[in-house]
């Protein structure tokens, strides 16, 4: 019995509600045409399944229902990552094994930052039991208080040489510590609100500071009598602060949802971090400035292409919100260890649950139109050549693009009078047949772009075609329940298979499926019924009813003894394609569904919606 679906990643890639997906044969190309009118295709190789450390039998004296992470910070050599907790504790795990390697209770209340010098020996930690926390890794993280009192501290920031630390607290205050002796030497009122976070520019020149007053304190850590400048403009509490590399960029995430860039020492905004988010409470930069990372209100971690100005995709974190992140990156000296693999993500949960995730993201091969402004509205469909070098879009204005992968090489424009709802490859990828909503099937030779025929396959709306395994025919449904078959090369008619009186309620043809041996052909109709053909005889074997809606998309397992039904009724169905039995199903609260493809391995699921242009990936167990 298949255990059903696991929800596993989601994946943006269209600037609206997603059309139609293709999968090329071999599962590493994935191709989706947007409303936005624009056509991507991504290769799916650096999809890499998340890895959960859980808390083992050694923390059991600390988990009670299990502790709220709230911090998180990682070793630069990327060999251990501390985590701090809502008890007070500070956890150290080992990034290979996820092993819990010590755990201390560090604070006597919610442990809110952590720190880590450059070298790696000295940990740092901000409690809202009014202390700060000094750990040496080479006295077996042995440590000390160096503030007492009744002050919650929020952050703490080391400086680059590791000779000092700050602190920033929620009476407005960020203190210095010179860390050699444990001596407060310096304080900087920057605010009357609290602070948030705080962060140093690589040089050690400027610190900045999040406030809860909505705005950012730059302080000039080398003219002491200079007042921190303000930056303002976002709309709620600046929970982080991130210098980049080039030191010339300061990165600021917010509970208004935001980011934002901001130019250093100008302080001027260089421009805003768009897509889909929420609440943005933690964030963690790459060690070469590209990616960023951020997380908050809801349980979605964001991902954005910096180099590129890109938001990159949503995934799903730990089951809950993800109250810390951090990057796990290779040793910047690589020969001192075995790198873990390079822009993976450390998650710490509300759940008291890390979660790794591998991070190589996936990358966009080509994107159609390269200039959005130039998209045609509206695409409806889009297909893969079987060897995955050809894409081919279409939509309402009936001309088929025809593209190489991937340069993006125009290598035909084919033309329809209509709107066309359904393209597909013959198996060999010599042909491309096109489903008209004037009720045409046209058929065209590659390369060349010839013509075969335009037949009338119905009187209006063809809806579905569908290739025959073996290349020999085309099947296509009619808005009256029936399928047809033509022949590929001529475009005679060669069989119908209709349903006895009674055996189907007489409707449309919404998506068709043959099975990998042909033996089958699965029609789904816009009542939301599926009717399951003998692909030899035409005999129908029997009627699924189920889903509420119009079936968008159907697919077949290898074997073809399990099929999947996507509906617009927001469902996804397993169903055994011998007896007929619904085996598992899955709900998709994001929108109604709009497509759906099966990997060649039947692992993965990947199932669109009319959901801010998003993907999701479902590992299965057929």
């Amino acid at each position: 019995m298949p255990s059903g679906f696991e929800w596993k990643q989601r994946r943006r890639v269209c600037g609206g509600p997603v059309a139609a997906i293709a999968l090329g044969a071999d599962g590493q190309l994935l191709a989706a045409a947007g409303h936005d009118g624009t056509a991507t295709a991504w290769d799916t190789a650096a999809l890499v399944d998340s890895v959960d450390l859980a808390l083992g039998p050694a923390a059991t004296q600390w988990q009670t229902a299990g502790p709220e992470f709230r911090a998180i910070a990682i070793d630069p050599l990327g060999q251990w990552a501390a985590t701090g907790a809502n008890d007070g504790a500070i956890a150290l795990w080992d990034l290979a094994t996820g092993t819990l390697l010590h755990r201390w209770r560090a604070h006597g209340f919610w442990v809110m930052d952590l720190a880590v010098s450059a070298d790696g020996r000295w940990l740092a930690s901000a409690g809202a039991d009014g202390t700060v926390g000094l750990w040496d890794r080479r006295r077996s993280w042995r440590g000390r208080s160096l503030a007492t009192g009744d002050i919650w501290y929020s952050a703490v920031a080391f400086e680059p040489d590791g000779g000092g630390l700050w602190a920033g607290a929620y009476d407005g205050t960020i203190t210095r510590w010179d860390r050699r002796g444990g001596r407060r030497d310096r304080a900087i009122a920057v605010t009357d609100a609290y602070v948030l976070a705080v962060a140093i520019s690589t040089d050690g020149s400027t610190l900045a500071a999040g406030l809860s007053d909505e705005a950012i304190a730059l302080v000039d850590l080398r003219a002491s009598q200079k007042p921190p400048q303000r930056l303002t403009g976002h709309g709620g509490g600046v929970y982080g602060v991130i210098f980049c590399p080039d030191g010339q960029t300061l990165i600021s995430i917010s509970d208004d949802g935001t980011g934002r860039r901001w130019h250093l020492p100008s302080g001027q905004l260089m421009g805003h971090l768009t897509g889909d988010t929420n609440s943005l409470w933690t964030a963690a930069l790459s060690r070469d400035g590209r990616w960023l990372a951020a997380a908050g209100a809801d349980e979605y971690v964001r991902l954005w292409d910096l180099e590129r100005d890109q938001f990159e995709t949503v995934f799903a974190g730990t089951n809950r919100q993800v109250t810390a992140i951090a990057f796990v990156e290779s040793s910047p000296v690589p020969q001192v260890i075995a790198p873990p693999q390079r822009h993976g993500l450390l998650m710490a949960g509300r759940d008291g649950c890390l979660e790794r995730r591998s991070l190589a993201p996936c990358p966009l091969i080509r994107q159609f139109p390269a200039d959005r402004a130039a998209a045609v509205p509206r695409l409806q469909a889009i297909a893969l050549h079987p060897a995955g070098h050809t894409i081919a879009t279409a939509g309402a204005t009936g001309q088929i693009q025809v593209r190489s992968l991937p340069d993006g090489r125009a290598i035909a424009q084919l033309p329809h009078e209509f709107w066309i709802l359904a393209l597909a490859f013959s198996p060999d990828g010599r042909a491309i047949a096109a489903a008209g909503a004037d009720g045409t099937l046209t058929v065209w030779t590659l390369p060349t772009g010839e013509k075969r025929y335009a037949i009338a396959a119905a009187p209006f709306w063809l809806g579905a075609l569908a290739w025959s395994p073996d290349g020999r025919a085309i099947a296509t449904g009619s808005p009256h329940g029936t399928l047809d078959l033509w022949h590929p090369v001529t475009g005679d008619h060669l069989d119908r298979f209709a349903p006895p009186q009674g055996g189907l309620v007489p409707d449309g043809i919404t998506a068709l499926q043959f099975s990998a041996a042909g033996h089958t052909l699965a029609s789904g109709t816009p009542c939301g019924a599926i009717a399951l053909w003998n692909g030899a005889n035409g005999r129908l074997k029997r009627v699924l009813h189920i889903h509420r809606r119009e079936i968008v998309a159907l697919a077949f397992n290898r074997p073809g003894n399990r099929l999947l039904s996507a509906s617009r009724d927001r469902t996804v169905r397993l169903w055994d394609a011998d007896t007929g039995k619904s085996l598992a199903h899955l709900d998709q609260p994001n929108g109604d569904i709009t497509d759906m493809v099966l990997d060649p391995r039947d692992r993965d699921l990947w199932v669109a919606s009319s959901w801010h242009g998003q993907l999701d990936r479902y590992a299965l167990s057929l």
